[in-house]
């Protein structure tokens, strides 16, 4: 299961992760492929490693903003490829970004992701195909 979401993930938003996630957030974080496998996968990211490479990737692919929000406007390249081929997927992940909003601006990015990857996450496992 772990490497189908990966495969989907990749094979969907291809110039998205190699322009912005793959190429800048392990070496920025300092993580591994292993911890990028993990966060891929949908897992939630335990070690801090983890959970910043997930906010980098999260705001490489405009699913959360600047403030530390998940991107409930469906804007940015990822969420717009997404709604044009499938739209159905789209529309559960806007449902699911609009009931796991988080709004604690003390909080920073890496501890942001952890506690939106705890709400969307097993709500994301339960709708991607």
């Amino acid at each position: 299961m772990k490497l189908l979401v990966v495969a989907l993930f990749l094979s969907l938003f291809e110039n998205v992760y190699c322009n912005n996630g793959l190429i800048f957030c392990i070496p920025k974080v300092g993580s591994n492929g292993d911890e990028f496998l993990k966060v891929m996968s949908l897992q939630i990211p335990e070690t801090r490693t983890e959970q910043c490479l997930k906010a980098c990737v999260m705001k490489a692919m405009q699913t959360m903003t600047d403030a530390n929000k998940l991107n409930t406007q469906g804007t940015g390249p990822y969420l717009q490829a997404l709604q044009k081929t499938q739209p159905e997927i789209f529309n559960q992940i806007m449902q699911i970004f609009n009931e796991c909003q988080i709004d604690d601006p003390s909080t920073d990015e890496c501890t942001a992701a952890y506690n939106l990857s705890k709400c969307i996450n097993p709500k994301l496992l339960e709708i991607i195909p």
